[in-house]
Parts: structure tokens; sequence; C-alpha cells
């Protein structure tokens, strides 16, 4: 298996669970929302860079960026909403 296909598998098996996790959480609706949109986006995000093969350094960089920004900003948006 090759460091793309780990961090496919990888990625989007976390997505799913931000998935699984956000269908729950409708109570808090605003931040269940921003958390499965974060979750669609990664997937979406992974599968182009997973196409293109870029470098292994560069993909590896970048996953963790599809990985972390998203779900960060599902985190924090909320947050900033309720201060407005």
């Amino acid at each position: 298996m090759t460091v793309f296909e780990k961090g496919l598998i990888t990625i989007i098996a976390v997505a799913v669970v931000f998935a699984g996790l956000a269908i729950p959480l409708m109570a808090d609706a605003h931040f269940a929302r921003g958390l499965l949109a974060a979750s669609i986006v990664s997937a979406i995000a992974i599968s182009v860079l997973y196409r293109t093969q870029l470098d292994a350094r560069v993909f590896l960089d970048l996953s963790v960026a599809v990985l972390v920004v998203p779900s960060a900003i599902a985190v924090i948006k909320p947050h900033n909403h309720e201060i407005l």
C-alpha cells in the first residue's frame, strides 16, 4: 500500500467518523452542519489530491491540511457565531 492510498483511506475514514458524529449533534444544528460540511469537503479534497499523484512529501503535507483545516473551521465557526 502506497503513502497515497494510506492517506486516502485514513482521511476518508476520519470524514466518515466525523459525519457519523454530526448526525446525532443536530440539537446544535449550526455545529453539526459545519462538521458534516467539513467531512464532505475533506473527502472531496483528498480524492482530488489522490488523483493528482503529487510528490509523496507534498501529498503528506497537503493531506494533513485537508484533515485538519475543515474540521478546525467547523469547530471555531460556531463559537464566533455566538460571540457576534
